[in-house]
C-alpha cells in the first residue's frame, strides 16, 4: 500500500513537471524539467521491481538524453534572451497564435488523460505476477541458466525486439552523422574557436575515463547476473566519451576504430543469433554454446557475448552521435 502512495505521488510530479517543462519559455529550464520527468520515472520503475528499465531510463532518459539536449543548445547558441525576443512582436496575429498553442497543448493533455485514465485505476504493485510473468520467472533459470531474469527475457524470448532497437539506434546514428556536418549547417571550412574547458574538468575526466569504461564493461559482462546490459553498460562507456569530448573541445575520435568497432559488434551479434537458429531452436538462442552453473560468470550460454556486443555496438554509435553535436564533420 505504501509503495502504491509512493508511486501515485510520483506521477502527480511527473504530470506536474511534465506540463510546466511545455509551458515554460525557457529552453534551459523546459530540458532540465524533463530530465526530471525521466528521473522520476527511473524512481517509479525501480519501486515496481524493475531495476534493469529503471536504470536505463535514467542512463538515457534523464543523464544522457540531458546532457545532450543541454550540448546541441549550447552548440546552436540558443539562449533565452532569443526566446524572450519573441515578445517585441506585436498585434492579435501572435496573441493568436499563443492562444492556439496552448488550446493545442491542452486538447492534447486532455486526450492524454482521458486514454490513461483507465490504466491509473489498474496502477501498482500486483500482489503476484500474471501467468506470463510467472512461466519467465520459473522456466528462465532453467532454460538458459540466467540468473537475471530480464536479461533471458530481452535477449532471447524477444531477441527481434532488441534486433529491432539496434537497427533503430543504427538508422538514428547514420541519420544525425549524414546532417550534422559543416556543409549542411552552413559552417564553411573556417574553424571555429573553441573554449578551453576548466581545469576541474580536464582533471575530472583523466580520473573517470578509465573507470566509466571499466564500468561499462563489467555492465554488460554482467547483465546475466546483475541489473543491466548491453545497452546500459554502453551509455556509460558513451558518457566516458562524452567527458573526454567536453574536456578537449578540439579532438576527434578516430573514426576508423569506431566504425571497425561498431561494424565488428554488429556483425558478432548477428553471427551470434544465426548460430542460435543453426545450433539451438532459434534465432539468438543462447544455449547454441554451453549454458555452464546459473551464477557465475561463464555461464548463461551466449548471452554473455551477445550483451558485449550489444554493450559495444551501442557504445559506439552513442559516442559517434556525441561527436557528430560538435558539428565539425566535413
Amino acid at each position: 500500500m505504501l509503495i502504491d502512495v509512493a508511486i501515485l505521488a510520483i506521477g502527480v510530479f511527473m504530470i506536474i513537471t511534465a506540463i510546466a517543462a511545455m509551458a515554460t519559455k525557457s529552453l534551459l529550464v523546459s530540458i532540465l524539467l524533463s530530465g526530471g520527468v525521466s528521473l522520476a520515472a527511473s524512481v517509479v520503475f525501480l519501486l515496481m521491481g524493475a531495476p534493469d528499465v529503471a536504470m536505463t531510463e535514467a542512463a538515457i532518459g534523464s543523464g544522457l538524453t540531458t546532457v545532450v539536449f543541454l550540448y546541441a543548445m549550447a552548440r546552436s547558441k540558443q539562449h533565452d534572451h532569443e526566446d524572450s525576443s519573441e515578445s517585441v512582436e506585436t498585434g492579435g496575429r501572435y496573441r493568436r497564435r499563443g492562444m492556439m498553442r496552448k488550446v493545442m497543448v491542452m486538447l492534447a493533455l486532455a486526450g492524454f488523460a482521458f486514454a490513461l485514465l483507465p490504466l491509473a485505476f489498474m496502477a501498482g504493485v500486483v500482489p503476484e505476477p500474471g501467468a506470463l510473468a510467472s512461466a519467465y520467472l520459473r522456466d528462465s533459470p532453467k532454460d538458459f541458466a540466467a540468473a537475471n531474469v530480464v536479461t533471458a527475457i530481452v535477449v532471447s524470448y524477444r531477441g527481434f525486439d532488441t534486433l529491432g532497437e539496434v537497427a533503430v539506434l543504427f538508422a538514428a546514428t547514420a541519420g544525425v552523422g549524414a546532417l550534422l556536418t559543416r556543409k549542411r549547417l552552413g559552417l564553411g571550412h573556417a574553424e571555429e574557436p573553441k573554449t578551453e574547458a576548466t581545469e576541474i574538468l580536464r582533471t575530472a575526466t583523466g580520473l573517470l575515463t578509465g573507470l566509466l569504461v571499466m564500468f561499462g564493461v563489467y555492465i554488460f559482462m554482467h547483465g546475466h547476473l546483475t541489473p543491466g546490459g548491453g545497452f546500459q553498460g554502453g551509455v556509460v562507456i558513451a558518457t566516458a566519451v562524452l567527458l573526454n569530448l567536453l574536456s578537449s573541445p578540439g579532438s576527434h575520435l578516430a573514426h576508423d576504430v569506431m566504425t571497425a568497432v561498431e561494424s565488428l559488434s554488429g556483425a558478432a551479434y548477428v553471427g551470434l543469433g544465426l548460430l542460435g537458429a543453426f545450433l539451438a531452436y532459434g534465432f539468438l538462442d543462447p544455449r547454441a554454446l554451453p549454458l555452464g552453473e546459473l551464477g557465475r560468470l561463464a555461464s548463461a550460454g551466449a548471452i554473455p557475448l551477445i550483451y558485449s556486443a550489444i554493450g559495444l555496438k551501442v557504445g559506439a554509435e552513442l559516442s559517434a552521435i556525441l561527436e557528430a553535436l560538435k558539428g565539425d564533420r566535413a
